[in-house]
């Protein structure tokens, strides 16, 4: 073979080597850079009608109670209802003479004021009633009432006519809605509270006065956007989230509202339908390549 064709192949050969080597090199950084790629779980940046809940303890009272005096001082001679009955208003509940020797008179008629139940009685038939004493206490507890201090931090948030949703220990079962219809305009200088009371209806009687109560009051409602409270780095007093655009991590400073169980307010830095990174986000910083997984 003559030297110049010679030196042309070794030429053409050396040249083939160094694309073979700069394809391999190409091909080991790709595959590098896939093997780098952060693996995560994402979630979306979700718009939710929000309310803030506050959570108070009370106990139920009857709505109403009133002593039952007789209008005479005199003699039961009938009684027509007994402690624990349920009473209408102006049922009678006693028949009374009214006791001066040597004069008669027509009975005397111990009416009920209000309907509700007999909760106290000092009366017998036979023994004498007094113008001074009560001869019987009826509470209404139909509908009843439940009574709670709100600390006074909370109470620009609270109103006549707000909606309330209460659990009695003894009725774990059973979630009551009730509607504030009463807020003490005065503070207890002890506790920096005020007394607000709770209507709630009880057709079956089922809650009985003294009856422990957890209530929930919601203080505020708005239109507000979520996020996963796993999506939420804390350094400090920052925090921030990672929002995946384009296989790329950027990191997002925010600010914060309420807790909502397992997700976050939040208030500024993401807008709604930003993905967001969860799982895998101690993992990632500025420009970090990801690939979402979610368990797929």
């Amino acid at each position: 073979m003559p030297i110049k064709q010679a030196i042309f192949f070794a030429a053409l050969m050396i040249l083939f080597a160094g694309c073979a080597r700069t394809d391999q090199k190409q091909s080991m950084t790709n595959t590098r850079s896939e093997k780098e790629a952060v693996i995560v779980h994402t979630a979306k940046v979700q718009k939710k009608f929000l309310t803030e809940p506050l959570q108070v303890f009370g106990q139920s009272k009857a709505f109403r109670t009133v002593d039952i005096y007789p209008k005479i001082n005199g003699v039961v001679v009938e009684q027509k209802a007994e402690l624990g009955d349920r009473v209408q208003k102006d049922q009678v509940l006693a028949l009374i003479r009214q006791d001066i020797p040597g004069m008669d008179f027509s009975l005397s008629k111990l009416k009920a004021t209000i309907s509700g139940l007999i909760t106290s009685e000092s009366i017998e038939v036979g023994g004498t009633l007094n113008v001074q004493r009560p001869a019987l206490t009826i509470c209404q507890i139909s509908p009843i009432m439940v009574t709670v201090p709100v600390p006074d931090i909370h109470l620009r948030s609270v109103r006549e006519g707000q909606k309330a949703k209460v659990v009695f220990d003894a009725l774990p079962q059973q979630t009551f809605h009730g509607i504030i219809y009463e807020i003490a305009p005065q503070l207890d200088a002890s506790s920096h509270s005020a007394m607000v009371r709770i209507r709630l209806e009880n057709p079956s009687n089922r809650i009985k006065p003294g009856m422990f109560a957890r209530i929930e009051l919601n203080l505020s409602s708005h239109h507000g956007l979520t996020i996963p409270v796993d999506a939420v780095v804390r350094k400090g007093a920052e925090k921030y989230v990672f929002v995946i655009r384009n296989g790329m991590a950027e990191k997002r400073q925010i600010s914060t509202g309420m807790f909502l169980g397992n997700e976050i307010e939040v208030v500024s830095g993401l807008k709604e339908g930003d993905t967001v990174a969860t799982l895998g986000k101690n993992y990632l910083d500025e420009g970090t390549p990801v690939r979402e997984s979610n368990g797929k």
